[in-house]
């Protein structure tokens, strides 16, 4: 008898704690989507979004594709990273959307999520969660327009219209690629109104792949001091 109940037991205490693992998450998930809602956003002078103090001394630049899937597992070190730094003014945040893994489909939610950007204040950066979301759930071929619209409560004729006419995309690869950025996730810096470029710290230059917390962390403490 003993036996038999051991194994529904075991398997229904891992199921316990997937869902209260999924619930944290969520959780999670929702209180950086209200902390991202406090912070002050902008756009810089080529288009891109940004977001913090405006007097940080130092910005971090994550080219990134929301179906990328080391850009989906570096997103816990960035949102860390928004919730240590960027909320307590010592640095902004700046995300450029740079096609690899989703392709086509990468280039069409870029353009999704600059339209919910103009649409709606604060949209760009709800989109691009969204986004990382959909395309980790397997919902990235759902018709984004549509979804983003209706959770931000846009009009869906005004989305699309805006698509059409959406360009940021094609300046973040430009961008890029005049970096010699060549895939995702890349981090880059830029200090107060300098070039952006690749960080070095300790006589290392990181030139490709996602930057550690801690070596980001570094940089801009010592940017603030």
């Amino acid at each position: 008898m003993t036996r038999s109940l051991t194994r529904p037991l075991v398997l229904f205490s891992a199921l316990i704690l997937l869902l209260v693992g999924v619930g944290s998450a969520g959780a999670q998930d929702e209180e950086f989507r209200a902390l991202l809602a406090t912070l002050p956003f902008a756009r810089t002078e080529d288009g891109a979004f940004i977001i913090g103090d405006p007097q940080a001394p130092i910005t971090i630049i994550e080219f990134s594709d929301y179906a990328c899937p080391h850009c989906m597992n570096y997103r816990e070190t960035i949102n860390q990273f928004i919730a240590e730094y960027v909320s307590t003014g010592q640095a902004r945040f700046e995300l450029r959307v740079f096609p690899t893994a989703g392709g086509r489909r990468t280039v069409y939610a870029a353009r999704v999520a600059e339209c919910a950007g103009r649409l709606h204040e604060g949209g760009f950066w709800h989109a691009s969660e969204m986004l990382y979301d959909l395309a980790g759930s397997g919902g990235y071929n759902a018709p984004l327009g549509r979804v983003v619209a209706d959770d931000l409560g846009i009009d869906y004729l005004a989305m699309l219209g805006c698509i059409w006419r959406a360009r940021q995309i094609v300046t973040d690869y430009n961008f890029a690629t005049a970096l010699g950025i060549g895939g995702t996730p890349a981090v880059v810096v830029r200090y107060g109104d300098g070039e952006a470029a690749f960080i070095e710290y300790e006589g290392l230059t990181y030139s490709g792949g996602p930057v550690a917390l801690d070596i980001l962390a570094a940089v801009v403490e010592a940017a603030n001091e």
